[in-house]
């Protein structure tokens, strides 16, 4: 569960931090003001899941979950290749990235690099 929230909040050397990276450098060169609003979501989002955690996992063991127990081999053998996949791709994103590029430069070549423009329509 923690290695999860922590994915969740783009921590680098998991996979997700990449790609938060990359949207925050592009948002940030062409809007840096959405750029700063979406990285204090960043940290109003740790904040929250740091509070989950503590929650949920730390205190005492409420009578009803006495059985619950460590993972199981078979609850591991799912577990931890997933763990190992957000570690992998964390530290070296460039296998996924290869895959990706090819249809993100073809986007660009179809809708450019412009800016968005407002469009109104005149009756």
């Amino acid at each position: 569960f923690l290695v999860a929230g922590l994915a969740t909040l783009a921590l680098p050397g998991l996979a997700p931090f990449i790609s938060e990276f990359l949207v925050l450098i592009g948002t940030f060169t062409r809007y840096p003001v959405f750029a700063v609003l979406a990285s204090s979501a960043l940290v109003l989002s740790a904040i929250y899941i740091l509070w989950l955690y503590q929650r949920m996992m730390t205190g005492p063991v409420k009578d009803g979950n006495n059985h619950v127990g460590d993972l199981r081999p078979r609850e591991l053998a799912v577990v931890v290749p997933l763990v190992a996949l957000l570690l992998a791709l964390g530290i070296y994103p460039k296998p996924a990235l290869d895959i990706i590029n090819p249809a993100v430069e073809h986007t660009l070549t179809v809708v450019g690099p412009q800016d968005p423009e407002t469009k109104v329509a005149s009756r």
